[in-house]
């Protein structure tokens, strides 16, 4: 062991998907960093993306991975391409059949990690997803240093509750073939939720003690929940995923209309369901308005001016295991929180008193809406339950606590 304390800790934090392009990844990682940085830990981020990463913290350390793509200038635009492809079924099929391609992708990042991490005297390098993974635990002999995969969702799941593939077909197979592939090789694999970790020892027969959970969090934005006299900005944040059932919130809307002529509603332009979002919206005949903040300073302000934060998911595997991130963004600048029940995380927002759980019919939701909309003193109390919430217990401090402590314990 070189190093036992956290303030001499370096990490390598490897990357396989630029900023800006998940909401929910961003503020993980953005929020593990700065817990980390806290703590005394030096972190090298190595990645082929660095136009749009911008870090504050003096620990942090950004490597550019000498791939063609990345002297060229393309690695965001062949990323965008390679994203647009996955999420096409046809497409997709096609290439997941061939393994082999994946594979080779993750061959040629992990050659050109290992050239970077080789000249920084690491303790753990540390990737975030399946496929920074699948590249790091193929040089882990080489690097011979403890290798964690960060997992932010089940892949093979979320295709799957995405539309893009079925259930136990071969491209499913393929993805969970890989993703055990990844688990096993691992040292350890972090998981945002208890569903997902149970699913990961349960599928892929990893170890519990080999299994560990580093949740999701935020951090307290503002000091205490702002006193709103007649509130009215109600906002659906995040990208418009399928699994998102974004079509609850957008058909509850003339419902909380007819008895809140005032209400404003908000939502992502953002997502492959953009498009159909707006033309399910124009044909109910509302106007919600459809915003982006790639700054996230911007996006928490924005937060900061609403009343009421919702989140309508499906009860698919997949989002009941991947808490959503803008549960913790709500709570942290003070929004209570109406969601549609799923079970999961939702159960954070009952126990906890931070916002209303609602059935799973336009109705029912927009009756959580106005409930709120009609109590600014309910708005409120939940709004300062949700920041002490953060305060005491989802925050990344904490989180990179129990991170610091795994490190520990694999070096």
């Amino acid at each position: 062991m070189k190093r036992g304390l956290a303030k001499n800790m370096k990490i390598g934090l490897v990357l396989s998907q630029p900023f800006a392009h998940s909401v929910g990844t961003d503020v993980r990682i953005r929020g593990l960093l700065e817990g980390l940085s806290k703590l005394g830990v030096e972190v090298h981020i190595i990645t082929p993306f660095m136009d749009n990463i911008s870090i504050s913290q003096r620990r942090v350390f950004i490597h550019r991975l000498p791939l063609l793509s990345t002297r060229l200038g393309i690695s965001n635009l062949i990323h965008e391409l390679s994203r647009r492809f996955l999420n096409n079924p046809l497409l997709f099929k096609n290439i997941i059949r061939r393994k082999s391609l994946l594979s080779k992708n993750a061959s040629s990042l992990g050659r050109n990690v290992y050239k970077i991490s080789r000249k920084l005297d690491l303790d753990i390098v540390q990737a975030e997803q399946q496929i920074a993974s699948l590249a790091c635990i193929e040089i882990r002999e080489k690097l011979d240093l403890p290798v964690v995969a960060d997992f932010h969702g089940i892949w093979a799941e979320e295709m799957v509750a995405s539309g893009v593939i079925e259930q136990r077909s071969d491209g499913y197979k393929v993805l969970l073939s890989i993703e055990k592939e990844i688990a096993r090789g691992a040292d350890a694999v972090t998981v945002v939720s208890e569903e997902m970790k149970t699913y990961i020892e349960n599928s892929f027969g990893v170890p519990e003690t080999r299994v560990v959970l580093i949740p999701n969090a935020s951090f307290p934005r503002v000091e205490k929940a702002k006193i709103v006299k007649h509130p009215s900005k109600v906002v659906h944040a995040g990208t418009l995923h399928p699994w998102e059932n974004v079509e609850l919130f957008v058909y509850s809307i003339p419902f909380v209309l007819k008895r809140r002529p005032s209400a404003k509603f908000f939502l992502s332009r953002k997502g492959v369901k953009l498009k159909r979002i707006m033309r399910l919206a124009s044909e109910l005949g509302i106007s919600p308005e459809f915003t982006w903040f790639p700054n996230s300073r911007d996006f928490f302000y924005f937060l900061e001016s609403c009343d009421v934060g919702v989140i309508s998911s499906t009860a698919h595997v997949a989002r009941k295991m991947a808490y959503p991130a803008k549960l913790y963004d709500y709570l942290s600048v003070g929004l209570p929180v109406v969601a549609n029940d799923v079970g999961a995380w939702t159960k954070i927002i009952k126990e906890n008193r931070v916002g209303v759980v609602t059935d799973n019919d336009p109705e029912a939701f927009a009756e959580g809406i106005l409930e709120l909309l009609e109590n600014p003193e309910l708005i409120h109390e939940c709004g300062e339950r949700g920041i002490e919430l953060v305060r005491q217990e989802f925050n990344y401090y904490r989180s990179a606590e129990r991170l610091v402590s795994l490190y520990k314990r694999l070096v």
